[in-house]
């Protein structure tokens, strides 16, 4: 967590209601827990899917360039032969 956004879950903590709770609920989402939203007098529970929650942007982004490194050798491979 940056600096900045721990600067603001502070804020948040410290000066708003318990009802506003943006950036906790978005480290709660981001960690793959459950998240309820009260809109229009509608409860709603939301979580990442699955994929989400088991592909991160990190490990995603390795595997993309995995996949484009070993078509970049198999192409330079062919070219060669």
């Amino acid at each position: 967590m940056s600096s900045y956004m721990a600067a603001a879950r502070e804020l948040e903590d410290e000066y708003l209601s318990n009802q506003v709770r943006v950036l906790s609920r978005g480290n709660d989402f981001g960690a793959g827990k459950e998240v309820t939203y009260q809109i229009g007098g509608k409860r709603s529970t939301i979580r990442m899917s699955v994929l989400g929650r088991l592909m991160r942007t990190g490990p995603a982004s390795f595997l993309v360039i995995a996949v484009f490194a070993i078509v970049y050798v198999l192409m330079l491979i062919e070219a060669l032969q």
